[in-house]
């Protein structure tokens, strides 16, 4: 999972669990909500912002706009 993503966790409950690729963070029903609520309210202001002719990590392309604020890792840059 991408470090950015991972910051817009709501307190995520982690456990250090080990499985065949690494360890699992496990997350309540209620988190994984509170964090898909928050997505889709991110990218509605992304949509919001672009529409208006403005530009989201200097991009108009909403998509493009989409993947630089929530995967392109910092490192892309």
């Amino acid at each position: 999972m991408n470090q950015k993503i991972k910051e817009y966790l709501p307190n995520p409950f982690t456990v250090d669990y080990q499985y065949e690729g690494g360890p699992l963070d496990l997350y309540t029903e209620k988190e994984m909500l509170k964090f898909g609520e928050d997505i889709v309210r991110r990218s509605m202001g992304i949509y919001h912002a672009i529409d208006n002719g403005n530009l989201v990590k200097g991009t108009d392309d909403y998509l493009e706009a989409i993947w630089r604020t929530f995967l392109q890792d910092e490192s892309e840059n």
